[in-house]
């Protein structure tokens, strides 16, 4: 059974509120190339969401050591999604596509194949304001590349972002997206400016969930 998830929790309500207080004219887009936390979970599960999620493969799983995220099979315009809490310059991304061992039924009996994973192409819309997302051209993997071998695709221009959405779209004769990732840029833009922010509320359980 497929499922939705949204990322409309207090975090996202409250991290909004946060976000909104800081001087972003301070803050500019540079390059830094560093890993934002996928894989050393800087970046927490619950700053990921997704448009739609199969089961085992929730946007928490899109890390590269785990298992990765697929999308619905339904699902027309599938994304996952990762908030910073606070503006970060990102300037790359690193995707994996992978192989998995399925049993597959082939005139009554059940066969063990190995199953490519991953997604062909994808673009990338970012921004502060999720209504007002900006969007990046499509980019596409290399297909003489071997699968499970990380793919890294360097941005033109290093961008400020708030959310991050990536919309893959699936190999050939696949109707299900999938992903493994890590981003790229400069990990401690605006944790100062964020930190600041995080005194004002007493509630213990906010400042832990919030504040890193």
């Amino acid at each position: 059974m497929e499922k939705k998830y949204k990322n409309d929790s207090y975090f996202g309500q409250i991290s909004k509120e946060i976000a909104s207080a800081i001087k972003y004219t301070d803050i500019e887009s540079k390059t830094c190339r560093q890993e934002l936390g996928m894989q050393d979970f800087g970046i927490w599960d619950i700053q990921l969401s997704s448009s739609s999620w199969q089961p085992f493969y929730e946007p928490k799983y899109a890390r590269p050591q785990l298992s990765g995220w697929c999308a619905g099979s339904t699902d027309a315009e599938p994304f996952i999604q990762v908030d910073f809490v606070h503006m970060t310059s990102v300037d790359g991304i690193i995707l994996i596509n992978w192989y998995k061992l399925v049993d597959l039924l082939y005139n009554n009996t059940y066969k063990r194949e190995m199953v490519a994973m991953g997604s062909f192409s994808f673009h990338i819309s970012y921004g502060f304001d999720l209504q007002k997302l900006q969007r990046t051209r499509m980019y596409t993997y290399d297909s003489s590349r071997k699968l499970g071998e990380p793919q890294t695709f360097i941005f033109n221009d290093p961008f400020l972002a708030k959310y991050l959405r990536i919309y893959p779209r699936p190999f050939l004769g696949s109707n299900v997206s999938c992903l493994k990732f890590e981003i790229l840029g400069c990990r401690n833009l605006g944790n100062y400016l964020f930190f600041q922010y995080c005194f004002p509320f007493q509630n213990l359980l906010l400042v832990l969930q919030l504040c890193k």
